[in-house]
């Protein structure tokens, strides 16, 4: 069973990211020399080997490989919704077409567990351990609170209702059943919560790739938009705690997936095999010479309006099989012989304004929610928003996630689910570019790999699969 796995990864998790982090943890902190040996009873007693392992919780997240999390909701998301396509492999998550009995979400969801288990580690050890100061412990629970929301929104929204594991017993975790969404969100937020309760203005590292009290608003923000009833309002405070913090602004266009961008309010250092600063994402994304590797999908290309600049910046022109296609281009680097200068952006700012204004436009705030929007269009190039109600400016709103947001962070792929447009937009925005095309409700859930079905018979798999 991989819950009983789990518990023998903390201790080598840790000893990778001290390797990990050797050339990097002074960006961090100055932790002093690693220990030579990390045992259970002695993670706890070392302000190194804490640390240690509070810093893996970021490298797992960003690992090389089709299982990290970032890479995968960067990935997935935007080739089960409609914003990128692998136009020589229209398969599993282009199509929906996922099959229980194994596919590449199976290693998304046992990696995430993984960290979850180490993550729940931390949060028993900081509890006890008296050997660092109360500001590092406040520091390091509120960052690892954080990492555990944010690893179930993932979760629940890839999964549905998933396991809610909370502490560290791998024998009692192994038979957990799943828990119901509704409840997952009420631990998510409470986590958030007491995250912000921890965490302070100041970033304990330089350039943003550790947490600080805005990055929890920011994601805040987001998750009040999707409970099952959207708390908007507590949204908009959120979002407008970020926006009024005064610590950062919309950046140019070329400038927002840079590590210095004014604009990220969180970003996970990148090593694309023995390079920092180029991203598994650009990587991925980016075509090998003149052969495409993934392309927008037509209806999304179409729908950007004429003279917008995201077109022009975030977006190339490619070719592939005597058709014309754009690829995405956020992010600029693929792979370089010596360091980039690209991060893996988490957080930013265009999302909160973007959130703001839904969250507005909801509570029929016409003029503030046309103030958020049009910030964002306007730097792009754009004129004012002509919506001018309610329905029209949602309408809006969605538009403008799709065309800013597109590729990052799953964005589209849940924001279709969550406002129960999926079933009706896919068919339309993927059929150009898929043949044959078909969509059922179920496949708006990826499936419980069947292993673990198979290893604790209080799961139930997903309906259709």
């Amino acid at each position: 069973m991989k819950y009983l796995k789990y518990n023998k990864q903390l201790l080598t998790g840790a000893c990778l990211a001290l390797i990990i982090f050797s050339s990097s943890c002074k960006k961090f902190e100055d932790v002093g020399s690693p220990p030579t040996q990390l045992t259970a009873d002695k993670i706890y007693t070392d302000s190194t080997s804490i640390m240690a392992a509070s810093l893996n919780l970021y490298a797992n997240s960003n690992i090389n490989g089709s299982s990290g999390l970032i890479f995968s909701a960067n990935e997935y998301g935007s080739i089960s919704a409609d914003d990128a396509f692998y136009p020589g492999n229209n398969v599993d998550f282009t199509t929906n077409q996922l099959v229980g009995s194994g596919n590449a979400a199976n290693s998304l969801y046992y990696d995430v567990y993984s960290m979850m288990l180490n993550d729940n580690t931390i949060l028993q050890g900081l509890s006890h351990t008296t050997a660092i100061s109360k500001g590092l412990i406040n520091q390091l629970t509120g960052e690892a609170k954080f990492w555990r929301a944010y690893m179930y929104f993932y979760l629940v929204n890839y999964f549905g209702d998933v396991p809610l594991v909370l502490n560290t017993d791998a024998l009692t975790n192994a038979g957990l059943p799943r828990t119901p969404k509704a409840q997952v969100y009420q631990q998510i937020i409470q986590d958030l919560l007491d995250a912000k309760s921890l965490l302070t203005d100041n970033y304990p590292s330089g350039g943003n790739v550790r947490l600080n009290k805005e990055a929890v608003s920011a994601f805040l923000a987001r998750v009040y938009l999707f409970e099952a009833t959207p708390n908007y309002s507590a949204a908009e405070s959120e979002a407008t705690n970020v926006l009024n913090s005064g610590l950062y602004s919309l950046d140019a266009l070329p400038n927002v997936f840079i590590k210095t961008s004014t604009e990220t309010i969180w970003q996970v250092e990148s090593d694309y095999i023995s390079y920092t600063g180029v991203t598994n994402t650009g990587s991925a994304f980016l075509p090998v010479g003149n052969s495409a590797r993934y392309v927008l999908y037509q209806s999304l290309s179409n729908t950007f309006e004429a003279n917008d600049q995201r077109k022009i910046n975030w977006t190339q022109p490619i070719t592939y099989n005597g058709i014309s296609y754009n690829y995405p281009y956020k992010y600029k680097l693929k792979n370089t012989s010596q360091n980039g200068n690209e991060y893996s952006v988490m957080l930013r700012l265009g999302e909160v304004y973007l959130n703001r204004a839904e969250a507005r436009a909801n509570q029929n705030n016409i003029s503030g929610a046309q103030d958020d929007l049009n910030m964002i269009r306007n730097r792009a190039g754009l004129t004012n928003t002509t919506a001018s109600d309610k329905a029209s400016l949602l309408t809006a709103i969605e538009h403008e996630r799709w065309v800013e947001l597109f590729t990052e962070n799953s964005d589209r792929w849940f924001t279709l689910k969550r406002t129960g447009t999926i079933g009706s937009i896919l068919p339309v925005t993927k059929s150009p570019d898929i043949p044959n095309y078909k969509w059922n409700d179920y496949q708006e859930l990826y499936p419980i790999p069947v292993t673990e079905l198979q290893a604790n018979p209080n799961l139930k798999q997903n309906p259709g699969y």
